[in-house]
């Protein structure tokens, strides 16, 4: 069969074979063919833009409280293998900082969705928080696109450095895609509950929808007009028949 009609991401990396968001999983994915990952940024409270999802620690690591109250020397002695999923199979696995991130997946030629938490942002500001994002990633290029459910985030992005731009839609009101209408990101970004079949809103950006678990639901909203699929479950994503 001939490849898809669909870019596929992996989300945090490979998190149904690796914990989310961390070097092996994004390794993994990459290597079992998609066309891009998509991975999470919080800050430390020295500046450090992190790779990590959560603006608590529990769900992943094996420490407890808010990651913007430690210092990323901190973090880097708290281990995100996920115990709760994997046990101990992937211990010990430090918090990486972007930096570390980027460094490491610089030679590989997929696109590399960077969503920027909003958890942090009422500390640091939106433009120090970019600015560092931007810094951190570098080794990336232009493979880079910088995402989040922050709208103002989006919209100083969009005025102060030339990466595609990716909106993460709360909802699908009038007044939501009037919005959208305004920002003209490269991306629009939303759940497949959130959309009946066939009624993506038509504009000038590209459709990424996420929470995808199955080839034949990548198949459908392909057809509806999706050009990103989003997943955890890569390898029934990719797969070929």
């Amino acid at each position: 069969m001939s490849k898809p009609d669909w870019k596929t991401v992996g989300h945090r990396g490979y998190p149904s074979r690796f914990p989310e968001n961390t070097l092996p999983g994004f390794i993994a994915a990459i290597e079992a063919g998609v066309e891009a990952v998509e991975f999470d940024i919080q800050m430390s409270r020295d500046g450090i833009p992190v790779v990590f999802h959560d603006d608590t620690l529990e769900r992943t690591t094996t420490a407890i409280g808010a990651l913007k109250e430690l210092d990323f020397a901190e973090l880097q002695n708290i281990s995100c293998h996920y115990p709760q999923q994997f046990r101990e199979s992937f211990s010990p696995l430090p918090i990486q900082s972007l930096a570390e991130l980027s460094q490491a997946l610089a030679s590989y030629s997929v696109e590399f969705f960077i969503e920027i938490k909003e958890d942090c942002l009422p500390r640091i500001g939106p433009n120090q928080f970019l600015e560092k994002v931007l810094q951190a990633s570098a080794p990336l290029g232009d493979r880079r696109r910088i995402i989040s459910f922050d709208y103002d985030l989006l919209v100083l992005a969009k005025n102060t450095c030339n990466l595609p731009i990716g909106w993460c839609l709360p909802d699908t009101a009038t007044e939501t895609l009037q919005k959208a209408r305004d920002l003209q990101p490269d991306l629009l970004i939303a759940e497949p509950l959130n959309f009946i079949e066939g009624e993506l809103w038509q504009g000038a950006w590209q459709w990424f929808i996420y929470n995808i678990n199955t080839h034949q639901e990548a198949q459908r909203w392909a057809v509806d007009g999706a050009t990103y699929i989003e997943t955890n479950f890569v390898h029934e994503i990719i797969k070929r028949g």
